[in-house]
């Protein structure tokens, strides 16, 4: 793995656990926790960093989708708080030198 790509994928490892921690329907949350893992697996397969910014992008939309739906299947403090980790994974990875 490329080692630009070690920090922001442990990063988007803890975002991911932290959003399975969460979480209380798994079910109706199944389509995002995929996409969460995707980001992690992206860093895994070093994809270019514009690749990863706009997969990120959809975990963004998906999580602002789950705060205006039903507010059942985890807290709206949880989903403003894993917002904020994906927004500053995204700047971090804005950073690298290859974007």
């Amino acid at each position: 793995m490329d080692p630009n790509y070690q920090e922001l994928r442990r990063q988007a490892d803890r975002l991911f656990h932290r959003f399975n921690d969460c979480v209380d329907d798994k079910n109706a949350t199944r389509q995002l926790q995929e996409e969460l893992r995707d980001v992690v697996e992206d860093f895994e397969m070093n994809k270019k960093p514009r690749s990863i910014d706009d997969r990120i992008k959809q975990v963004l939309q998906k999580l602002e989708e789950l705060k205006d739906g039903d507010g059942q299947s985890i807290d709206h403090g949880d989903i403003d708080e894993l917002h904020d980790g994906y927004e500053d994974l995204r700047e971090d990875l804005r950073k690298l030198p290859n974007y």
